[in-house]
């Protein structure tokens, strides 16, 4: 049975990038701008690293699906770098 707990890092990670996001909105309007201004500026500023974030995890995960085993050298690598990764932003 496989374990829960690497998808729901996997979850983790993106609303990472979602809470980031909302957090640089948040950073505009306090310096000023108004809501509109202030979105476009945030999300702007965000989507170079939400795309990059999102691409590398399709493409990594892209072998897995056309792959017809669960232990594959690739997940066991996803599934580690994923472990420290989220393990890191909770440390911080």
């Amino acid at each position: 049975m496989h374990s829960v707990k690497p998808w729901t890092k996997l979850i983790a990670c993106s609303l990472t990038n979602g809470i980031v996001l909302i957090d640089k909105v948040e950073r505009n309007r306090k310096e000023g701008m108004d809501v509109r201004t202030a979105v476009l500026n945030g999300t702007l500023s965000r989507v170079r690293p939400i795309l990059m974030t999102a691409a590398a995890t399709i493409l990594t995960l892209l072998p897995l699906a056309f792959s017809h085993s669960g232990d594959t050298v690739i997940s066991q690598n996803f599934r580690y770098c994923c472990h420290r990764w989220i393990d890191y932003l909770h440390d911080k």
